[in-house]
Parts: structure tokens; C-alpha cells; sequence
């Protein structure tokens, strides 16, 4: 996916008779999904919000224009949608959004041992998770993604340092 492109969520669930769509928000409040410009999927059908119905968490229910029936938003299931980089907020210093971290290479604070890439990010209870591929062992890593696990985020030169785990 180009660095231009950001994904903020995918449709998870219909809800009601009425065609409404419920979406599994990437952004830090559902409700911020309403404040961008233009969202899409990767067809290009943009979608048009035309009303919330609830949110809580990371999730948010809505109507969009010219969904109207269960049927319909079923088609909708599984589709990620996304917005043009530009239509985010702008950030202030040493801040960053996950999908900057996305591809990070991760080792371990001063042996320098390579874990691997980072390959996604995940809400799991209350904190957030690194995935991380380890191309030497052909498996997924789940890491802590918090600041007692974390020792140095660089994204322009795309590197993750983190702490031993044992050390924490």
C-alpha cells in the first residue's frame, strides 16, 4: 500500500433493516471516521456517511448514502476502507500514526539481535501489540507495544528498539 494511502477501518457487520454498516475503526476515536473528506475501499466505491447511529470503543454504526437494505451492506462485508494520507490530522513532534511503523525493523535494545518486521498492530485487552515476522523463523511474534516495553521508535530510518522482556 502506498505511504499516500491510509487504511482507518473495514466493515464488519450490518446492522438493522435499514441497511446500516458496522465498522471496525483503526482511527483513535470511531467518531473521528466522520471528519475525513473522502473515504474508499480498494475498488474505489467511496462512501458517503449519512448518519451515525452509535459508537463505542473502536467501532462505530452508520448509514451511507444510497445503502439502503441488509442485503446491500452485506456486499460491504470485509471491505477495508481508507483515506488519502493528507486528510489526517497533522501530528506534532515525535508523534506518529501505526501505519508509519508498519514495516519497522525491531531488535533488542543494546544486543541488537533482530526480532523482525513489524507486520501489524492490534489492540489485545489493554494494550497494544506489535506483529512482528521473524524472517529466521518463519512465525509471527507478538510484542508489548507500550512505553515500558519500548526503548526508541525511529520512522524515518524505520527501526523499533525494545527492551528485553526478561528485563522488565
Amino acid at each position: 500500500m502506498s505511504n499516500s494511502i491510509v487504511q482507518i477501518g473495514v466493515i464488519i457487520g450490518v446492522h438493522g433493516i435499514k441497511g446500516g454498516i458496522k465498522i471496525l475503526c483503526f482511527t483513535e476515536k470511531p467518531q473521528d471516521i466522520m471528519k475525513f473528506k473522502k473515504i474508499y475501499d480498494a475498488s474505489g466505491f467511496v462512501y458517503k456517511i449519512d448518519k451515525v447511529i452509535s459508537y463505542k470503543k473502536n467501532e462505530i454504526v452508520v448509514y451511507i448514502k444510497g445503502i439502503s437494505s441488509p442485503n446491500i451492506a452485506k456486499l460491504l462485508l470485509n471491505k477495508i476502507l481508507m483515506v488519502d494520507r493528507t486528510d489526517l490530522p497533522c501530528l506534532r513532534n515525535s508523534e506518529f500514526y501505526y501505519c508509519d511503523i508498519i514495516g519497522s525493523t525491531v531488535m533488542v535494545f543494546e544486543s541488537n539481535v533482530v526480532l523482525g518486521v513489524v507486520q501489524n498492530i492490534f489492540t489485545s485487552g489493554a494494550t497494544e501489540v506489535l506483529e512482528i515476522f521473524s524472517a529466521e523463523t518463519n512465525k509471527l511474534i507478538t510484542y508489548p507495544f507500550s512505553k515500558n516495553f519500548i526503548s526508541e521508535i525511529n520512522i524515518s530510518e524505520k527501526y523499533i528498539i525494545v527492551l528485553p522482556i526478561e528485563e522488565i
